[in-house]
């Protein structure tokens, strides 16, 4: 008999790819698993619930926009400050309009976050590994927690 391969891959990408282009009051579970090729019960096995796949997912697709930025800033890594912001802008403007379902469900996670803590703690956790990386990017320097 052959060991089971996990779901939990196919359950992010197809989240992501749910994020691209369906509005958040039709993101169900059931829309999910579908476009994951899972059964639905694997998103509570793998994740816990919906909410957190989706924040989950949420966290990864932003750290993937994010490597799309830095690899746009690969021109300008000499640059000063003002410079690397403002082209900072221009990458962000050029990929906006792909990341639009991910950016209004992150604002929606923030909102969640303040009512359940498994969300915020895993915002809190993102933000905290993302927060150097954003701040290198951006010629900031370094940001230590302190």
């Amino acid at each position: 008999m052959s060991p089971q391969r996990s779901n939990r891959p196919n359950l992010l990408e197809g989240t992501l790819r749910c994020l691209e282009r369906l509005p958040p009051e039709r993101m169900t579970a059931r829309a999910i698993a579908e476009e994951s090729a899972a059964n639905p019960a694997s998103i509570v096995y793998h994740f816990g619930s919906k909410d957190e796949l989706v924040t989950e997912a949420v966290i990864e697709g932003l750290d993937r926009w994010l490597t799309e930025i830095e690899s746009g800033l690969e021109d300008v890594a000499s640059e000063e400050g003002a410079v690397r912001f403002r082209r900072a802008a221009e990458v962000i403007e050029a990929t906006r309009e792909r990341h639009t379902g991910l950016a209004r469900t992150f604002v929606g996670a923030i909102a969640k976050a303040q009512h359940d803590r498994r969300v915020r703690e895993m915002l809190a956790d993102g933000f905290r590994r993302t927060r150097p990386n954003i701040a290198a990017l951006l010629g900031l320097g370094s940001d230590r927690e302190g």
